[in-house]
């Protein structure tokens, strides 16, 4: 489901900057009263295929911001050495690392890998996951969490944990990595401006409200059940979404107008 998301890919060569970094969140969570979990875990890295959606060169770019830098050669076998992604005319390949368990269930499989770290649990939003990956002689945290907003009661404490979450990964960014990348959708990590943040969770809210009422409509044609966030039945806000809509036109869906 679409929604403001956090992005980010740690790669260290120093399992002192992992050391540092897991007791870092595991001590913020404690003192954010964040209910918080170590784990261990057994996993699988294969590589993902993707598309060159936007051109070679916004890949190009990205690739490099996020895995430093890649081969011009594609490879199926995952390297334990850098470069870790690889680039072609019509489509760029990077490393996913799994579960053993969600391996299994999806039918897929790859080279056997053990992953560390740490995950911060949250009522209205999904975990921070801090979770290391064994490659070679590399420990790689490729993690994203999605703290979009769906009621009026979950804006304040997302826009907190998105707040929080931000901090962390500014403080962790000084540690020595190998590379460290950061995407927040929302805009925040590299403002630290609340305001961009509310209109990102508010253009977001406006987006996904105007798919919901595409989707309420076929669920009632069909029968089907639909939920945005996993909670809410699009059917039941059917009427309100498209009111929102008309009386907006191209201003920013507010979250209260939407829920009352």
């Amino acid at each position: 489901m679409m929604g403001v998301t956090i992005h980010y890919t740690m790669i260290a060569d120093d399992v002192r900057t992992v050391v540092t970094t897991l007791k870092t969140v595991m001590d913020e969570a404690k003192r954010a009263g964040y209910r918080f979990e170590e784990d261990k875990c057994e996993g699988i890295i294969r590589m993902d295929i993707l598309p060159l959606i936007e051109g070679r060169e916004k890949a190009s770019a990205w690739l490099r911001k996020r895995w430093r830098f890649y081969s011009e050669q594609r490879f199926d076998d995952i390297p334990e050495e850098p470069p870790f992604a690889w680039l072609s005319s019509n489509g760029l390949g990077i490393p996913r690392f799994i579960i053993k368990e969600n391996a299994k269930k999806l039918g897929v499989r790859g080279k056997p890998t053990e992953g560390e770290g740490v995950i911060i649990h949250y009522e209205t939003a999904e975990s921070f996951n801090m979770v290391f990956w064994r490659l070679g002689r590399y420990y790689i945290c490729d993690e994203f969490t999605k703290t979009q907003p769906f009621t009026v009661e979950e804006v304040e404490p997302n826009t907190r944990y998105h707040r929080w979450i931000c901090h962390i990964l500014k403080r962790l960014e000084n540690l020595p990595w190998w590379n460290f990348y950061v995407n927040d959708e929302g805009g925040y990590y590299d403002t630290f401006d609340d305001n961009i943040l509310y209109q990102s969770f508010e253009a977001t809210s406006k987006l996904i409200w105007k798919i919901t009422g595409l989707l309420a409509g076929e669920a009632e044609d069909s029968g089907l059940t639909t939920t945005v966030g996993g909670k809410y039945d699009v059917k039941r806000y059917k009427g309100r979404g498209q009111t929102i809509l008309e009386d907006h036109d191209d201003r920013q869906t507010k979250l209260d107008d939407f829920w009352g």
